[in-house]
Formats: structure tokens, sequence, C-alpha cells
């Protein structure tokens, strides 16, 4: 089946009177089409008509645009009307993955398996979206209703949201970072220019251009994070209503050894696979970020990330491999302030 990715607007969902059989068919056909070619604006509820691959097609469409409430109705309906439709089920499941994703970890699921976590203080939360629908029972599972009609494989690009409430943060400064002396480069300055551009392109937030970061004080991240009083006068002094700073790792190892490799024989001009030693070597990236309220000193959000690339020899470019690194984690970075897209993959139908 084709594959299409979306980009998704808003939805207007629109509640037609009662339409015969082939008159929600021929609507639905009508939808279906519309998001094919990246649109979801015509997404059309039929009063009346009980069809779960309408419900189904309003879920993902309503999931698109980041309702999870609407689309955990939708899927209830679609799951009651048809529980053993194996397409239906797949979404579901994908759906309710992603989730958990957002309610228990909201930097999972990334390449660099960060590891998360939020501040110990208590705080007030915002309530949470509405549970999914509870999950089919194994017999339901199994029934594999099979829905006639012709069905559409699509990727849906579904945005996450930041890791922080940006609703009072309008400036960031990026201030220096905890990190060991390297031969290597210099990485406080290289990664403190990094993050501003970063943060500059990917995010809302207005970025403080303060070259040299200020210094931050020689303390255990724990005694950093609870030093309140000086990230308010960071705030105070540079108009901060965010501060990013935290400790930095990056380091070189040599990683050669014997590995399986391709060769082309020079007597059949064949490729073959060998044994050989392959001089090599390893570079490393450890971020424990902290993300800092200006105005009350507080920690907002605390991530921690890890990465490491390889290349072959012994000589290359640390810088080269540095930046590499750090774009590489660049969405679980600015994830903290911007809403991200992750793209997921659900089944429409188009009759």
């Amino acid at each position: 089946m084709a594959r299409s990715f979306l980009a998704i607007s808003v939805i207007a969902a629109v509640a037609l009177p009662a339409l015969s059989s082939a008159g929600a068919k021929e609507a639905m056909a009508f939808a279906a089409d519309m998001a094919g070619r990246g649109n979801w604006r015509e997404q059309i509820l039929a009063e009346g008509v009980q069809d779960a691959k309408i419900f189904n097609n309003l879920a993902v469409a309503a999931e698109a645009t980041g309702d999870t409430s609407l689309a955990a109705e939708n899927y209830s309906r679609a799951l009651e009307l048809a529980s053993g439709e194996p397409a239906i089920l797949d979404n579901y499941r994908r759906f309710e993955r992603l989730s958990e994703i957002l309610a228990n970890n909201p930097a999972a699921g990334s390449s660099a398996t960060p590891e998360s976590t939020q501040p110990d203080e208590a705080e007030e939360k915002p309530a949470p979206s509405p549970a999914p629908p509870p999950s089919p029972s194994p017999e339901t599972l199994d029934e594999g209703a099979k829905l006639k009609g012709k069905s559409q494989r699509v990727d849906v690009s579904v945005p996450i949201p930041p890791r922080i409430d940006m609703q009072n943060i309008g400036t960031l400064l990026v201030a220096s970072f905890l990190a060991d002396e390297s031969a290597l480069l210099d990485v406080n300055d290289e990664l403190a220019r990094f993050l501003r551009a970063a943060f500059h392109r990917h995010s809302q937030v207005k970025v403080l251009d303060v070259v040299p970061p200020p210094a931050i004080p020689e303390q255990r991240i724990e005694d950093l994070i609870a030093n309140a009083e000086f990230w308010k006068h960071l705030g105070r002094e540079y108009g901060a209503d965010l501060i990013v700073s935290g400790v930095a790792q990056f380091g070189r190892q040599e990683a050669s050894g014997f590995e399986e490799v391709d060769v082309i024989s020079p007597t059949t001009g064949q490729k073959v696979r060998e044994t050989r030693f392959v001089e090599q070597e390893e570079f490393t990236y450890a971020l424990d970020l902290l993300y800092m309220d200006g105005k009350t000193g507080s920690l907002l959000f605390r991530d921690r990330l890890r990465k490491a690339v390889r290349y072959r020899g012994l000589m290359n470019d640390p810088l080269h491999a540095f930046y590499e690194l750090g774009e590489s984690l660049s969405q679980d970075i600015v994830g903290a302030v911007s809403t991200r897209m992750r793209v997921e993959s659900r089944t429409i139908f188009k009759r």
C-alpha cells in the first residue's frame, strides 16, 4: 500500500445530517483522499452512521493535531463497533503506547535514549488528558473482524509538546557548563556556541547572545541545583527567564580491533568477507542538562543524554565529532522548550 507523509494542520470536523450508507462511504472516501494528499482539513462525522471506519479515521486525525482526548473517544467508539478489526486494533495499540510515553517519560523513544528526571519539589501539575479506552481483552484481539473496504497506510506527524511550560518564558540564557579540561577542544565554549545556535534555530524563545557564557560555581551537581540564589542572580543580571547549564563530558578513546569487513578479491574481483584488524576511535558525548527558572532559581527540568560515535582511523577531527554528536542530540535538547514532531504510522479507511 502507498505510504504518505502527512503535513497536518487543523481538523474541521463537520457534523452532517444522517446519511445513507452509500453517502457515508462517499464522504469517507473523500476524507481519505484528502488525507492521502496531506490535508486533514476535511474530516466528516455523519450523525447517526455507526461506522467503525469513520471513527477510526477521526481518531487518527485527532492524534495528528495533538487532541489525545478526542482521539481516545473516537478509538473507543471504533472498538465498540468493530472490536476485532486488526487495523483499528493496531492503530489503538500504537496510540496507547504513545500516550504512555507522553505521560511517563516525554524524552523516551529518542535515538539517544535519554534519561529524564523531573524536580523533586512538589508543584502544581496540569490536569492529565483523559485516559485512552481500556485495552481489548485477549479474546477480542483474536476475533479479527477484518472490515470490508479499502485501507491506506499513512505516516502521521504527531506533535509532542515541550517538556517545560513555556507560557511565561520569553528569554533563554546559555550559561557555562562544568567540564573537565580537554586537549581535544574547549568543551565549554563549543557547547555554549552550539546550544545557542540550536535554540535559536529550533525554538521560538529569544536566545540571549552572552559571550563568553557566564561562569557557574564549581559545585557538585546536586548542590548546583539547590543554589537558587545564584540562578536568580543570573536571571536578574541578564534578564533571563530560563537558564540552561549543567555538566558536560567529551572524550576520545581508541576502539581498534578485529572486524568482519567486505573486500574485493584481487583474484576473482568478487566481494568477499574477511577478518581484518581495523584502526578506529570512539568519541563519547555526555550531558547532564539543567533548565533553571531565572525568576525563582528552581529546577524546571533535568535531562541526561549520552551518545557515542566511531570513526575509522586514529586522526579524526574532534571538533567534527563534537558537532556531529551534538546535532544527533539536538532534538532532545530543544524538545524541552519547543514542540517536536514524531512520525507515527497509522491505517485509515478509504471506504
